[in-house]
């Protein structure tokens, strides 16, 4: 019998970051249709957000530096795949090799 591998999520279609995701776990398997497309959809939020903050002279909401404690939520999970230890994600200064 082949090991769990985990619940993983796949993205499916032709549209940047699919028409769908599927969700899969141990014990399920299910498929979850998204509406609307990131470029007609996120891309135009995110964007009047840049510009936005642009024209007022602000750091806008979505700067880059935002994403870094998602980012290291993300990493920490990687590293205690790899090691089977939980690593608080408050101690991440690199990408995990």
């Amino acid at each position: 019998m082949a090991a769990a591998r985990g619940p993983r999520a796949l993205h499916g279609g032709l549209s940047l970051g699919g028409e769908s995701v599927r969700l899969v776990t141990d014990d399920s398997d299910q498929v979850t249709p998204l509406v609307g497309d990131w470029w007609d959809n996120g891309m135009h939020g995110a964007m009047a957000e840049l510009l936005t903050a642009v024209h007022e002279r602000r750091t806008p909401s979505n700067a880059a530096r935002s994403a870094l404690p998602g980012l290291a939520l993300c990493f920490a999970g990687l590293e205690s795949a790899r090691t089977g230890r939980p690593v608080d994600p408050r101690t991440i200064t690199r990408i995990p090799e």
